[in-house]
């Protein structure tokens, strides 16, 4: 891990123009776990508070917004169509879909930190009709919540480790500590994950999930593939 740090700590000086390329893809892939490299980086001095803002919280805005649009028209295409009878009658689609209607902002924060959660509910956010406006309330609120606190935290430990290596203290502290520090990440994400999981068996047992919920996204706003005489199939 530690060669692993500085080599990339290497790449990032000498092709600073890849930067945002590579932190980028890794805030899509897995955003975490790449705040807390980024932010080594930072501790580093081999990236600016700037290159980090735009390489991590400006880029991750910009493709899940991406996401969102890309949901909004895909709903009203022949495939969009095809894809939501296919998935409309799963539990988990119905369950995000009726809370999403109930309480975005605080679907979206729990989504921030449940891993496989997010890319679903902002898929339904574009895909259930949700107003622009609505959505980007929201979304800033559950981005910022999530994007200072791991940010502060990565920073703090990223901090602290670099003073024990510095201190001579503790010579693979940098690599001990950030990779100690990742499981810990990945294990409070499988803890929420299993603590969403049971709450959501919760409220289907205790709930129905209405109807309309789930029937109002059909109002003529999907293609449908039409007969000769202009009747739907």
């Amino acid at each position: 891990m530690g060669n692993l740090l500085d080599s990339l700590s290497g790449l990032v000086s000498l092709y600073p123009a890849w930067t945002y390329a590579i932190i980028g893809a890794g805030m899509v892939i897995q955003g975490e776990i790449t705040i807390v490299i980024a932010m080594y980086l930072v501790a580093g001095n081999v990236l600016t508070w700037q290159q980090f803002f735009v390489a991590t919280f400006v880029i991750y805005v910009i493709y899940e917004n991406i996401l969102y649009l890309a949901s909004k028209a895909m709903r009203r295409t022949r495939f969009g169509w095809k894809l939501y009878r296919k998935y409309k009658s799963r539990k988990r689609v119905q369950l995000y879909t009726y809370f999403l209607k109930k309480n975005l902002a605080k679907l979206l924060v729990i989504a921030k930190f449940v891993p496989g959660m997010n890319f679903l509910v902002i898929t339904l956010s574009g895909w259930s009709k949700t107003s622009f406006r609505a959505f980007l309330a929201s979304y800033f609120l559950a981005t910022s919540i999530w994007f200072i606190g791991i940010s502060a935290s990565a920073y703090f430990v990223v901090s602290g480790l670099q003073y024990l290596r510095a201190a001579k203290i503790f010579k693979q502290a940098e690599m001990v500590g950030i990779v100690a520090f990742i499981v810990f990440i990945l294990a409070v994400e499988y803890f929420l994950r299993k603590l969403v999981q049971k709450r959501a068996l919760e409220v289907v047992n205790k709930e129905k999930i209405p109807e309309e919920i789930i029937d109002e996204e059909e109002k003529g706003d999907f293609w449908e593939p039409r007969n000769r005489n202009g009747q739907t199939n």
